[in-house]
């Protein structure tokens, strides 16, 4: 079974080493990216059956949180993982 991963970041130094980790431990993952929120959206309905979604809180046209919250409303059943380099404690709650 191939699972597929979306890795959604504006560098491409960071999905590359994302893909990296991830592959490490995923021998049977499919990945797919996306440089921006239109990318992401787009990815997905390509994929429709995306197993799990690595975001980056700052890709762009996120606009903060709403990127974020529109996908919890729209895909409440995709597991998201949220990669971020603010580590303050109101952004991590």
């Amino acid at each position: 079974m191939n699972y597929e991963v979306l890795i959604v970041d504006g560098h491409p130094l960071f999905r590359a080493a994302l893909k990296g980790a991830v592959a490490e431990s995923c021998t049977d993952c499919e990945f797919f990216e996306a440089d921006s929120v239109a990318g992401l959206f787009e990815t997905l309905e390509q994929h429709p059956r995306t197993d799990l979604l690595l975001l980056d809180l700052n890709v762009p046209e996120a606009y903060g949180f709403c990127a974020l919250a529109h996908l919890r409303g729209s895909h409440a059943e995709l597991p998201m993982i949220v990669v971020s380099a603010m580590d303050d404690v109101r952004t991590v709650r």
